[in-house]
């Protein structure tokens, strides 16, 4: 029987650009067309009553800015993104008498972080996907004679995935 692990622990900041108090309000520094008319909205200003709904209420989860616009992008996360790796091995090995052998090997393995968390810079939506892995080998090899040897191999692997789902 053999376990493996594995723990690194890494900053990974992402980056981007995020919608400033002024854009969240509906007033932009560029002509905003109206989708309605093909003409631009006055004063770059989209009415508050053409704001959809759902919008509205998901804007509250976007972050305000937190860098220099300068510098490409105005919002830096501290999104943390760690991996760990957990492997545990089994194999046996059994002899049955002078010309079988039988021997298999059992592997379980759950990894976070290559499958893991996705950061999001809305720290509320990462997302967490662990990679699972599960493996089973049966093997029986036999004698029939000096010259005749015969192996018989029974192998299953599953790797189920669920996307966005924690633990």
């Amino acid at each position: 029987m053999a376990y493996g692990g594995e723990r690194i622990r890494r900053f990974r900041p992402l980056t981007g650009t995020t919608p400033t108090a002024a854009e969240k309000s509906g007033q932009f520094n560029s002509p905003i067309i109206d989708p309605q008319t093909g003409a631009p909205f006055p004063n770059n200003q989209i009415p508050q009553d053409r704001f959809d709904s759902v919008a509205v209420k998901l804007m509250q989860f976007w972050p305000s800015p937190n860098a220099d616009i300068s510098r490409g992008f105005n919002y830096v996360s501290s999104t943390n993104n760690p991996f760990e790796n957990n492997e545990w091995i089994l194999r046996m090995d059994l002899k049955t008498g002078e010309n079988s052998r039988w021997s298999g090997r059992f592997l379980w393995n759950k990894r976070e972080g290559t499958g893991g968390i996705f950061p999001n810079p809305i720290d509320t939506f990462n997302v967490a996907n662990p990679l699972t892995r599960l493996s089973q080998n049966v093997t029986n090899t036999r004698n029939f004679g000096p010259n005749v040897v015969n192996e018989f191999g029974l192998h299953w692997y599953r790797r189920p995935y669920f996307s966005g789902r924690n633990g």
